[in-house]
């Protein structure tokens, strides 16, 4: 060990636990330790940030708030099987769809479009057209009469 470097082998700063003191100091003269975060991580960090509070995990602290924040935000809220967070009236046509419409397909085998609505956890057949803008009308009709209902219900669990 160096002079006037205080041993801090074996201390735990938060998440991190001191392995060893590297051999280097930065310009100003702080003294460089390995650790291990819990996570099983090693990094090396300046004594005066183990000290003073500055470092206490390699990162993986704030990435687990992070995930904690986007999952809890954009989780899904399920009432009655149905994600009330996740529907709306009126949504903008599906461009990844083979149609361009949500809830449009198209039967190979007569070549019309069928309307179909997911809700309450069951696909639900509204009808077959002749185009998928027609389909895609249907639906949206649909959609009003069960989820405006439903979300006006539920109001106080989500924004509408």
């Amino acid at each position: 060990m160096h002079k006037n470097i205080k041993d801090i082998t074996n201390q735990r700063f938060g998440k991190l636990t001191v392995l060893f003191f590297t051999g280097k100091k930065d310009t100003q003269g702080h003294s460089i330790w390995r650790c291990r975060c819990d996570c099983g991580k090693e990094l090396d960090v300046f004594s005066t940030n183990l000290r003073s509070g500055t470092s206490t995990s390699c990162g993986c602290t704030a990435y687990e708030k992070q995930t904690k924040i986007f999952l809890e935000h954009n989780k899904p809220l399920y009432v009655d099987g149905t994600k009330i967070n996740m529907i709306k009236v009126g949504k903008p046509p599906n461009k990844d769809g083979s149609t361009g419409y949500c809830g449009v397909t198209m039967e190979k085998r007569t070549g019309k479009y069928c309307a179909y609505i997911k809700f309450k956890g069951k696909k639900q057949y509204i009808g077959t057209f002749i185009t998928p803008e027609l389909a895609y009308e249907a639906r949206l009709a649909k959609e009003e009469e069960l989820f405006g209902a439903f979300l006006r219900e539920h109001s106080e669990q989500v924004a509408i």
